[in-house]
């Protein structure tokens, strides 16, 4: 579809574009409609059931899968409408849709490069995970409060580095237990944590008081 964008460009372009003759006139019934409408609805589902699967399993390949299809859609549109263009004696729709619908197949394509990348480059989780990972370690019994909290991207999964503040009277049971409390929380509230480490900080207590 992005070649046939690219390939009806000169002659859309062209003096005699917007008459009938520079494109043929092709004679077509209703039925030439069926096919692509077919087609469009059945992609259509395709995706949408595609891109559920992808999303509940974090795929970034399955998603791409699920776009193939969609942009598969989107040629069935592009054919529907150049039928539909012939039959009403407008066979400029024909290039026009064509351009368009390669247009949106290459934004889509640059949304999942782009988020690929960013998975390579080890970014950090978004703004929204983050937070509830912060909320899920502050409801935990012990944690006087946070001092440092790092993800990291790993394909599907995401990595979690947390500092917390403990009693600095509490025993190294005490503050283990704590720990190992905040690390299985992190994993059972994130299926996609795939590990999480835990540094224990002694915070006085007139720190505590202060706060």
């Amino acid at each position: 579809m992005g070649m046939s964008g690219w390939n009806v460009l000169p002659r859309y372009f062209s003096p005699w574009c917007w008459h009938s003759r520079a494109w043929g006139s092709p004679s077509t019934g209703s039925s030439g409609c069926g096919v692509p409408r077919l087609l469009h609805r059945v992609k259509e589902l395709m995706f949408w059931i595609t891109r559920r699967a992808a999303r509940r399993i974090s795929s970034d390949a399955l998603l791409a899968d699920a776009w193939h299809h969609r942009s598969d859609a989107f040629s069935s549109v592009a054919s529907l409408i150049a039928v539909a263009g012939a039959m009403l004696g407008l066979p400029i729709l024909d290039p026009i849709a064509s351009v368009v619908i390669a247009v949106l197949i290459v934004k889509a394509a640059y949304t999942i490069a782009k988020d690929g990348i960013y998975r390579m480059l080890d970014t950090s989780c978004d703004e929204k995970t983050t937070e509830a990972i912060r909320k899920v370690i502050l409801e935990q019994e012990g944690v006087l409060r946070i001092d440092d909290l790092k993800t990291r991207l790993f394909g599907s999964k995401f990595y979690v580095d947390v500092e917390i503040a403990e009693d600095s009277t509490a025993s190294l049971l005490e503050a283990h237990a704590v720990a190992e409390r905040v690390h299985r929380a992190i994993e059972a509230a994130f299926p996609n944590a795939k590990h999480c480490m835990v540094h224990v900080n002694p915070l006085k207590r007139e720190e505590v008081s202060d706060e």
